[in-house]
């Protein structure tokens, strides 16, 4: 029987990232316990998914669960992602998905840090005087990579001299390469990370980032990294997510870099999608609202 197990074996043959994997798994489970908690059916099949059944799925999610409408819309592009795979197979012929509305969502900008709170985690970050996190945390701000991209980086993905350097993504969003520039402070950054890793014996290790016990960093380490930290500068909703927003919203916002270059260097295939980082903020609109109190 073909189900969620093959249809995870063909994600990792087309070479899908970890984290994206992750993400199908996870909402197609969920959505197969609801199936069993609703219906009583013992496993997840293609061929037993209706329209129905994602339509009343999406409305749990609504109502019940209280889902945010992203959190709603990439499970339903994960159902139907399975569902186009079961087409390709012959175990099905039409995407039951494809006909489901998908939640309505404002589009607003994603989180970013100001500069305040920026300064507080980065002090926090370079007072543990940790090369390797400080390394981490100036590629993910000042590099804008995704946490799947720090994972994956080797340390010959890295080049760095006096005057410039330069990371290379193998394995962006959509299997997409990229060359980020590395500005100064990333550069001494990692300079001091690499010297110290130059003398110990995970030297040999093809992970640029590894951990105490000699294998590569994985995400969720780096996830937890950050979240000390966060918690060590009192910020509570840090996340690796927030940081590459708050590359992309600085470049546009604080210094005008035009936005086919941001697009570039994000790693963006469409402009529309780093534009949200022009949209005004939740700040912006309290500031500007607040501009028309008549109290004196």
């Amino acid at each position: 029987m073909f189900g969620i197990a093959e249809f995870e074996s063909s994600l990792i043959e087309a070479g899908k990232s970890k984290h994206t994997i992750k993400a199908y798994l996870s909402d197609l489970n969920q959505f197969e316990n609801w199936i069993k908690g609703t219906y009583g059916e013992t496993e997840l099949s293609p061929a037993s998914i209706t329209k129905l059944d994602v339509t009343h799925y999406r409305t749990y999610m609504m109502t019940v669960a209280k889902r945010k409408p992203s959190g709603i819309n990439r499970s339903l592009s994960s159902i139907s992602a399975y569902c186009d795979w079961a087409i390709v197979n012959g175990l099905i012929e039409n995407n039951p998905v494809s006909s489901v509305p998908q939640a309505q969502q404002i589009k607003t900008p994603p989180k970013s840090l100001n500069e305040q709170d920026l300064n507080r985690f980065l002090r926090a970050v370079y007072k543990e005087n940790n090369k390797r996190d400080i390394a981490i945390i100036e590629l993910m701000i000042g590099a804008g990579l995704r946490i799947g991209e720090v994972e994956s980086l080797n340390a010959s993905d890295i080049e760095v001299s006096e005057r410039k350097g330069v990371v290379i993504v193998r394995q962006g969003k959509g299997s997409k390469y990229r060359q980020v520039p590395l500005n100064k402070d990333i550069r001494n950054a990692l300079k001091d990370y690499l010297e110290e890793r130059s003398n110990t014996d995970k030297a040999t290790n093809e992970a640029l980032f590894v951990s105490q016990k000699g294998g590569g960093l994985t995400s969720n380490a780096i996830w937890k990294l950050i979240k000390k930290y966060a918690d060590k500068a009192g910020l509570s909703d840090i996340t690796p997510h927030s940081l590459r927003h708050t590359f992309g919203t600085r470049l546009l916002r604080k210094y005008g870099t035009d936005i086919v270059t941001v697009a570039t260097l994000m790693g963006h295939s469409n402009i529309s999608t780093t534009a949200i980082y022009t949209k005004p903020n939740e700040q912006d609109l309290t500031d500007a609202v607040e501009k028309l109190s008549f109290t004196i």
